[in-house]
């Protein structure tokens, strides 16, 4: 399990991050900027994940009816991670 998650870590972090930068490109950020705010989210993110745990960098990062809180809440109705979770046991077996 070690192996294929970390085999397919690399392509599937890509995706997610070209998947914000299409995202910051429909707000209306130049393509340019897209990609560099994709680019120092992963950077940042990877920084804090060096300190926190995943969960206490999305609590630092979200307050309460925030546009954060929202767009975490939307992701969640929109089944964003039980979707990965899904795709992964889909794909390995």
């Amino acid at each position: 399990a070690f192996t294929y998650a970390s085999a397919c870590g690399p392509a599937v972090v890509a995706y997610l991050a070209t998947a914000l930068r299409d995202s910051f490109e429909g707000l209306g950020l130049p393509k340019k900027l897209s990609l560099r705010v994709a680019r120092a989210l992963l950077c940042g993110t990877a920084s804090l994940a060096d300190r926190l745990s995943f969960e206490e960098i999305v609590d630092l990062v979200k307050t309460k009816g925030g546009y954060t809180e929202r767009l975490l809440e939307a992701f969640e109705r929109q089944g964003v991670a039980r979707g990965l979770r899904r795709a992964y046991r889909k794909v390995k077996t």
